[in-house]
């Protein structure tokens, strides 16, 4: 779901501009479901690469719960070429992740949803060299990244007759690492004066590690007045 900013009432200040909401098809608990995809894929420039994807939903007899669980892993091959360090497709892509929720509802008035969401992603490069060879790069270092992260969240969801009250907790943990090559930066700015420079390679290696949890309530009215109201924590 697109939105236009601003959206800070709803999603806070980082969406002023706007927000995209990835919206998951929550647990049915009514049907049985299951769902399995293979896709072989063949990269111009690389190589062949694959990608696996299972859903699975099952509901409780007495149709009050239900649980989902989606898998999926994607292995697709680069098409850029470090023609220094003599590495093909360097630039390849690995995902996979795992999604699982669960719902309960008393069929009146309460509702409770849980979700779990987990996906690593790995590379070993990504970018071209301008100017060079097409598709190829000449880093004197290898750049890996990667970037794995874990998403909580529990959502409770109670009417009344006036309106209804949503609480909303969450938690996520992430960590992406990078390498960037430096070494030409480094020879042309520090060491002019030899000719050649130094044999010698130069890199940076930054982490990013976000630990954040959130608590939201939102109550409002949903009534056919001509004045409806929303109040936020």
């Amino acid at each position: 779901e697109v939105l236009r900013g601003p959206q800070g009432t709803l999603f806070g200040s980082g969406a002023m501009g706007g927000a995209i909401r990835m919206i998951t098809n929550e647990p049915d608990p009514y049907a049985f479901e299951s769902f399995g995809e293979a896709i072989l894929s063949t990269t111009e420039h690389g190589g062949a690469g694959y990608e696996l994807r299972a859903m699975l939903n099952a509901p409780s007899p007495d149709n009050r719960s239900a649980v989902r669980a989606v898998a999926y892993y994607r292995d697709l091959d680069g098409w850029i070429d470090n023609t220094f360090l003599d590495h093909k497709d360097v630039n390849n892509d690995e995902i996979g992740g795992l999604r699982l929720s669960g719902s309960w509802t008393d069929q009146d008035r309460l509702s409770i949803i849980g979700r779990f969401i987990h996906q690593n992603r790995a590379s070993d490069g990504s970018k071209i060299d301008e100017g060079k060879p097409s598709w190829t790069q000449q880093q004197e270092v290898e750049e890996p990244n990667s970037d794995e992260w874990s998403l909580a969240n529990l959502e409770l969801n109670y009417s009344f007759d006036w309106g209804s009250l949503i609480s909303t907790t969450a938690w996520i943990d992430r960590i992406a690492d990078n390498r960037l090559d430096n070494s030409a930066f480094y020879k042309a700015v520090l060491f002019p004066i030899f000719v050649p420079p130094p044999d010698t390679t130069v890199s940076s290696v930054t982490r990013s590690d976000l630990a954040q949890f959130t608590q939201e309530f939102r109550l409002f009215s949903s009534s056919d007045d001509k004045l409806n109201w929303l109040l936020g924590l």
